[in-house]
């Protein structure tokens, strides 16, 4: 395992996902000049660290040490097919809401308990769309496959 070549995988990972080295290092809990001695080569992660970055962005432990595994092209299929479910949900969401919205009034007129009800099921799914849109939905989507993982 060649860490100069690790730390540059590392690096261009962090950029494909659109992160500066301080994001990063806020994710991990580590600072920026240690993410930056990583992508340098001068240091390497811990394993609890390795596992972390496989998983945040999405790939296998071989691949971020040694390269072998999933290409580039699978790997940008991969992230193109994550952010494609993820925008499917959110397009759901936003209908369920405009379908509440449009209830909530005529609800509220024929039985306020009712139109009370759909007026807090409409906050409630503008406040989960806001936080999974949110640079915090990546982290609660990162946290989950954590759990999920523990679990198996």
């Amino acid at each position: 395992m060649d860490q100069k070549k690790t730390g540059a995988r590392i690096g261009a990972l962090r950029r494909e996902k659109g992160l500066t080295q301080e994001q990063l290092a806020e994710r991990l809990g580590v600072s920026r000049r240690t993410v930056s001695r990583w992508e340098t080569g001068s240091n390497l992660p811990d394993l609890d660290l390795l596992l972390e970055l496989a998983d945040l962005f999405s790939v296998e432990l071989r691949m971020l040490l040694t390269g072998e595994g999933e290409t580039a092209r699978q790997l940008a299929d991969y992230a193109g097919e994550e952010k494609q479910r993820l925008r499917r949900r959110m397009n759901r969401l936003f209908l369920v809401g405009v379908a509440t919205a449009c209830l909530s009034l005529p609800l509220a007129a024929v039985t306020p308990a009712l139109g009370d009800f759909a007026q807090g099921a409409l906050l409630g799914i503008l406040l989960v769309g806001a936080l999974m849109t949110s640079r915090w939905g990546e982290r609660i989507r990162a946290a989950k496959r954590r759990l999920l993982r523990r679990g198996a």
